[in-house]
C-alpha cells in the first residue's frame, strides 16, 4: 500500500512511498533482460535521439554499446569467452556457439551475409575508436556515416536476439 514500483528512463527500478506527498525513492537492483526487444528498442531510440540533436559521434558510441551488451550478454548465456578490447573475436565465439560459423553454410550467400557480419561488427568498433565521443576524435563522423552505424547495429543486434531465442526455443545451441 502506497508504494509503486517506477521504471526510469535508464531501465532500472525505483519503489516510491506515497505518504502526506512526501515521496521517499530507493534502487531496487533487479535484473535487466538485455536479450529483449523492449532493450535494444530503448538503447536504438537513444541513438535516434542523437541523430536528431546532430551528436553523430554520440550516436555511433551508443550503437556500438548496444552491440558489446548484446554480444556480451549472449556470451554468458553460450558460456563463451568474452574478450574485452576484442569484440570481432568475441563475436566469433558467439556465432560459432550459434551454429552460425560462415563455413558451416552451404548457400553462398547466407556464407556471405555471415562473414560480412563480422566485418561490420570489427569495423563498427574501430568507427568507435576514431570517431565517437568516448576517445579522443580522429576525425568528426557525418551523419550519413553516424546513420549507417545505427542501422548496423539494430540489424545485428536483431538477428542475433532472434536466432538465439529461436535456436534456444529449439534446443539447436551447441553445448
Amino acid at each position: 500500500e502506497n508504494y509503486q514500483l517506477v521504471l526510469d528512463n535508464v531501465g532500472l527500478y525505483k519503489l516510491s512511498h506515497l505518504d502526506n506527498k512526501k515521496i521517499v525513492i530507493s534502487d531496487l537492483h533487479m535484473e535487466v533482460e538485455i536479450l529483449s526487444s523492449s532493450y535494444i528498442e530503448e538503447h536504438l531510440l537513444k541513438t535516434e535521439n542523437k541523430l536528431k540533436d546532430k551528436d553523430f559521434s554520440g550516436a555511433i558510441t551508443n550503437a556500438k554499446s548496444l552491440i558489446e551488451q548484446v554480444i556480451r550478454d549472449l556470451s554468458t548465456k553460450l558460456e563463451t569467452d568474452f574478450i574485452d578490447n576484442d569484440l570481432g573475436k568475441s563475436f566469433k565465439n558467439v556465432q560459432t556457439k550459434m551454429n552460425m560459423n560462415p563455413k558451416d553454410y552451404e548457400h553462398n550467400g547466407f556464407r556471405q551475409i555471415l562473414t560480412g557480419l563480422i566485418g561490420i561488427v570489427s569495423g563498427i568498433a574501430e568507427v568507435r575508436n576514431k570517431t565517437s565521443d568516448s576517445h579522443s576524435r580522429i576525425y568528426n563522423p557525418s551523419e550519413h556515416h553516424a546513420i549507417l552505424v545505427v542501422n548496423s547495429a539494430r540489424t545485428i543486434c536483431s538477428f542475433l536476439v532472434d536466432s538465439y531465442k529461436y535456436q534456444k526455443s529449439m534446443d539447436y545451441l551447441k553445448k
